[in-house]
């Protein structure tokens, strides 16, 4: 569905581990601040020079962009994973999958937005390079396997919950297998609004990354924005539940 007006703004970056440059952090931080979202989710988030204290890295950028509410819980042995930041409470987050050697991660997050219940997943699907396509068919096939395994874990998880959205870094493409899957039972933010076409990858032009939203929630605006700090474009969606 489509929305006369929207009430609430999301964002969502794969900040591919900020290069390990604080340059990239401000960057990014100070881009997220002039779009003034509501809630912002993150991919591949984390500072390697401050290993092992991920807990400061994420407070720290908490206060950088104004968000008071946020989690960040990376696998144990990990510095990098999903993060989310948010100007309302989050009641609850529920880890889905996490993967030790890879930025790999879903967590399903319950957000009370003035009263109404927001489940936001915020996903990484497991990457392959998507430069070396076709070198090496069979690992590419095991990858696409586990993603499908992935996505059907958090569907499952979402099945008994409205106004929820899937977001983030999918590593697929429109229309494979991993995005048909997704699809079938959620809107895609970016095709509604005829923004389908617009690439979310920097290096190659095509479409990777999506905000997937339940059918109970409206989207008044969808649009994908370069930014130099990272290899990934920002996706800024407007809903409205």
């Amino acid at each position: 569905q489509i929305s006369d007006h929207s009430d609430l703004h999301i964002v969502s970056i794969n900040v591919a581990q900020f290069g390990n440059d604080t340059i990239h952090a401000r960057g990014i931080a100070a881009l997220i601040k002039g779009l003034n979202p509501d809630i912002v989710v993150l991919q591949e988030f984390g500072l390697y020079y401050k290993w092992p204290n991920t807990a400061v890295v994420a407070a720290q950028f908490s206060k950088k962009i104004g968000l008071s509410e946020y989690h960040f819980e990376p696998h144990k042995d990990n510095i990098f994973g999903t993060a989310i930041f948010a100007k309302f409470p989050i009641r609850e987050s529920e880890l889905v999958y996490n993967q030790i050697s890879q930025t790999s991660e879903g967590w399903i997050h319950h957000l009370d937005i003035n009263g109404t219940s927001l489940f936001v997943a915020n996903v990484q699907l497991e990457s392959y390079n998507f430069q070396n396509v076709g070198s090496d068919v069979l690992a590419m096939t095991m990858v696409q396997k586990r993603q499908l395994n992935q996505v059907k874990m958090l569907l499952k998880r979402l099945s008994d919950k409205h106004k929820s959205i899937i977001v983030g870094d999918f590593n697929a493409i429109p229309y494979s297998k991993i995005y048909n899957v997704t699809a079938r039972e959620y809107e895609d933010s970016m095709a509604e609004m005829g923004n389908g076409w617009q690439s979310t990858y920097v290096k190659l032009p095509i479409r990777i990354d999506y905000l997937f939203h339940s059918k109970d929630i409206k989207v008044g605006r969808a649009d994908a924005l370069y930014t130099e700090h990272s290899d990934h474009k920002v996706l800024s969606v407007h809903i409205d539940l």
